[in-house]
């Protein structure tokens, strides 16, 4: 992985890929117990981190204004 570090000038740790695959597998659909399965988490208490983040996002969005197309 270090090799692919260098390359592209910047560290990646497997938590941020593991962090990154959470966030988009919610934002994509999955629900918090399939995330939570398929992290391997024993309880949702971690899974609610990553919950949380993602309904930021969609408070985030939804405060955004309405472009009008045309």
């Amino acid at each position: 992985m270090e090799i692919y570090c260098k390359k592209i000038g910047t560290h990646i740790r497997p938590y941020d890929l593991r962090h990154v695959f959470a966030l988009e597998f919610l934002r994509n659909g999955a629900n918090a117990f399939a995330t939570q399965r398929t992290l391997g988490h024993a309880t949702m208490e971690m899974t609610q981190r990553y919950v949380a983040i993602v309904n930021s996002d969609l408070k985030r969005s939804t405060r955004r204004p309405v472009r009008s197309i045309g």
